[in-house]
């Protein structure tokens, strides 16, 4: 699993079910559903190589079997992940509902490019209750330049502020590089004053397009020298 994706189950787990790392034996409290694999940012460390939706992804019927039987194994709190689950959002919708007849707190993991003030509010009515959003530089050339797409600073800082002013749970999770290793005080000084609920440092983890060696030079893993 994505050691992003892992961190920001700890933190849900943490903050919504208030137990810390500590679960129950063999039962996954927390499970994390890449509803997805298309993508519209082009990330060098994605676990998921994400990029085009692949052909066998789960129709909303598959999708909802397998909700009933993670609420039958006793799961507390689905992530939906992708790639970019907001590329099919109305299935998220749908699969937040079940999640809330079944008892399940329902969670997104998102780059928040696609999060306008009608999706956050559909988000919220459908039962969403936190939200993680990847913001890794403190300056938007940067950020953008890393995430491949301009325009994704603003983009995830403003949909971070919104889903603040609409009472979710926001969690910020950053990637800790030689890069901005520098800068991450200044980042946690920005979303201290956004007022963000939780903020996740990780580290790069080969996976995905992380594997290559051109990307492994490009991000050049800096928790060894923290």
């Amino acid at each position: 699993m994505d050691i992003k994706l892992k961190l920001f189950e700890l933190a849900l787990r943490q903050k919504i079910l208030g137990k810390g790392i500590k679960g129950k034996s063999f039962t996954p409290q927390i499970a994390s559903y890449a509803v997805t694999r298309k993508c519209n940012l082009n990330c060098p460390h994605c676990h998921a190589n994400a990029g085009k939706s692949e052909p066998d992804e789960l129709s909303l019927r598959e999708a909802a079997r397998a909700i009933y039987e993670m609420a039958d194994l006793g799961t507390e709190v689905i992530i939906f992940s992708g790639g970019e689950p907001l590329i099919r959002k109305n299935f998220v919708l749908k699969l937040t509902e079940y999640c809330n007849d079944l008892g399940i707190i329902p969670a997104i993991l998102t780059n928040g490019t696609l999060l306008n003030g009608k999706t956050i509010e559909e988000l919220k009515d459908a039962g969403i209750l936190a939200i993680g959003i990847p913001l890794d530089f403190a300056t938007p050339q940067r950020h953008d330049n890393f995430r491949g797409v301009f325009g994704t600073f603003n983009k995830a800082v403003k949909a971070i502020k919104a889903c603040l002013n609409a009472g979710l749970m926001v969690i910020v999770t950053t990637m800790v590089l030689s890069d901005n290793f520098e800068e991450i005080p200044r980042l946690i000084d920005l979303l201290a004053n956004i007022g963000v609920d939780q903020i996740v440092l990780y580290d790069f983890i080969q996976t995905g397009r992380g594997k290559t060696s051109a990307t492994s030079q490009l991000i050049n893993i800096s928790m060894a020298g923290c």
